[in-house]
């Protein structure tokens, strides 16, 4: 993907921010410093051994993702998937997230462009010394909102998502039981167990904010993965 098609995919996310009044999300911020930093653009893509990103357990990628301290980069391909791959995968989450009532908007309203919006990225700590994770960028728009999702290459996991709703509020505090399926939808399609949800704060800035502590070794420890509500956007696992 060339530089141009990045600052679209940076301006896509940034507009969907806008169109609800909302500041734009860790992972747009970060592509789009990708785009004009000059410290971030040195850094050679192509010189990246996309064998490395395998090394990375599923418990990894999700705390890289959810760092504050990450450049998300284009690169050409993926290693596992393709990009008609990926966007079937990233569309069968949107229609199990509508199922489930988490997203409000219907998948068969949104709509994105297979080159322009399926993407395959590079996820690195802004150090860039550290292992890359290889993953695609899935951004969908609908009348009624927005999604922006990342996708594991190697597993085909969601590693990520953010919804934005342009009318219908999507989750809010009151919406225990939801809240409850989504966390549990989480662990089981990331292959872990839910040992519990946490409510840490009402902030005005930050809304409300949930932590879902998902274990991949049998309780022994567990991965953070915090669930943001806001009026009319929730973000998980992404900021």
């Amino acid at each position: 993907m060339s530089n141009r098609k990045q600052i679209i995919l940076a301006a896509l996310l940034m507009a969907a921010a806008v169109a609800v009044g909302l500041a734009v999300p860790l992972a747009a911020g970060r592509l789009k410093d990708a785009a004009f930093d000059n410290t971030s653009l040195s850094l050679d893509v192509a010189a990246l051994d996309k064998a490395d990103t395998a090394k990375l357990g599923i418990d990894e990628k999700l705390r890289l993702l959810s760092s504050r301290d990450i450049y998300i980069i284009d690169t050409d391909e993926g290693r596992d998937l393709d990009r008609e791959e990926a966007a079937k995968t990233a569309e069968g989450y949107l229609y199990e997230l509508y199922a489930l009532g988490i997203v409000t908007c219907a998948p068969e309203n949104m709509y994105y462009d297979i080159y322009d919006d399926v993407c395959p990225v590079v996820l690195i700590d802004e150090s860039g010394r550290g292992d890359g994770l290889l993953a695609w960028s899935f951004v969908a728009n609908g009348d009624d909102g927005s999604i922006v999702m990342f996708i594991d290459d190697e597993s085909s996991l969601m590693l990520g998502m953010s919804f934005y709703s342009n009318g219908e509020a999507v989750l809010t505090e009151d919406d225990a039981d939801l809240i409850d399926i989504f966390a549990e939808y989480c662990a089981d399609r990331l292959g872990g167990k839910l040992m519990e949800i946490e409510y840490i704060s009402n902030d005005v800035s930050y809304g409300d904010l949930f932590r879902f502590k998902i274990s991949f070794d049998d309780g022994f420890t567990y991965v953070p993965l915090d669930l943001r509500l806001y009026e009319s956007h929730m973000a998980f696992n992404m900021e």
